[in-house]
């Protein structure tokens, strides 16, 4: 809803500030499904049980992935703050 309403705004101001964070917000999307799920799914799979040194190597790959998404959508935050602000 974000990305369409972004798109919305893009069109009806011209103001390239709300592609940028409807581009921003929908790209968490695909850094979820392909890079933090399959981190995600081996973690929760219940049919593997898993040595502290296995999920304590999974929780430090999946940090930095998860940071990526956490800025990647709060710098879509900061261009729809900014657009509003205009």
């Amino acid at each position: 809803m974000g990305t369409a309403l972004g798109i919305v705004a893009w069109f009806l101001t011209s103001d390239v500030v709300w592609i940028m964070g409807a581009v921003l917000l929908i790209s968490v999307v695909p850094i979820t499904i392909f890079f933090i799920k399959p981190i995600n799914d081996q973690l929760l799979d219940d049919s593997k049980a898993l040595s502290h040194a296995e999920v304590e190597s999974l929780l430090h790959d999946w940090n930095p992935r998860h940071w990526v998404r956490t800025i990647v959508s709060g710098m879509a935050f900061v261009f729809y703050l900014y657009g509003m602000s205009n």
